[in-house]
């Protein structure tokens, strides 16, 4: 078989994720030779009821750690920070801890320094080795999305800290994609579906109804808890990333392909 000029040479790759995310994604397939077809199943707005975010906001004060698990969090904190009037120097009043590259990037564009950073970007990791670093009767505010897991705050509750886990962003669908998800799915014209979150995971079972469409595509998952979602559609994935992180997603895949080709 001829070697592939480039590693995803040939290989049409669907992005799930919200289209405000996808672009380093897109730039990481074009590099390595692949096609990106940016087709967004999820949008991010501000929560209905922005009061439980507004007060605790106020008083930020009162905690001693400020829990961040995505980009999303730190983006719509920050909003909440610029709408109450609050500079982001309130947060220096608190220790900050953070899961995922990202996540800690984007903290520290915003000048936050991080005191808390797991070994691995999953929620029960960091539950494990943040509760082994925190002082007892410490009070923590977890910022967080309306479908965002309860396994940080449940393991905290359970060791007897004080945590307020406050909504401050929503994830909905985009129904709107919905034609041209299926249209891009049925025309046999896409190669890879990639899935970087539980939410991807749901929001194209709910708008295409089963895996059907999913026969003779390649499907990837950025970790193992969006991969232990797929298989609840009865899908196995081929490919989970070793690194839950874009680049590691896009390592993986080039690493499956290459696989492919030797055997």
């Amino acid at each position: 078989m001829m070697k592939r000029e480039k590693p995803l040479s040939g290989q049409k790759i669907l992005i799930t994720r919200s289209e405000e995310q996808a672009l380093p994604f897109v730039r990481s397939i074009e590099k390595k030779g692949g096609e990106a077809l940016v087709i967004p199943l999820l949008s991010f707005q501000s929560p209905n009821d922005p009061k439980m975010i507004k007060q605790a906001v106020q008083k930020l004060h009162s905690y001693q750690w400020v829990i961040f698990t995505s980009q999303n969090a730190v983006r719509f904190f920050m909003e909440s920070l610029e709408e109450a009037g609050q500079p982001i120097e309130r947060l220096h009043t608190c220790k900050v801890a953070a899961i995922g590259k990202k996540t800690l990037e984007r903290l520290e564009a915003y000048g936050v320094n991080v005191d808390f950073y797991p070994s691995e970007f999953v929620a029960e990791q960091f539950a494990k080795e943040f509760i082994e670093w925190i002082q007892p009767g410490e009070k923590i505010l977890l910022p967080h999305g309306n479908l965002a897991r309860t396994t940080i705050r449940d393991e905290l509750l359970e060791n007897g800290y004080e945590v307020d886990a406050v909504i401050t962003y929503e994830t909905v669908a985009d129904t709107y994609r919905k034609a041209e998800l299926r249209e891009a799915i049925t025309n046999a014209s896409v190669d890879i579906v990639t899935f970087t979150s539980s939410s991807t995971v749901h929001f194209f079972f709910e708008l295409l109804g089963d895996g059907t469409a999913l026969e003779g595509c390649l499907t990837a998952c950025i970790g193992p808890i969006t991969a232990e979602t797929l298989e609840q559609y009865a899908i196995t994935p081929d490919i989970i990333a070793e690194e839950y992180t874009i680049d590691g997603l896009v390592q993986s895949i080039e690493s499956f392909l290459l696989k492919e080709e030797t055997l």
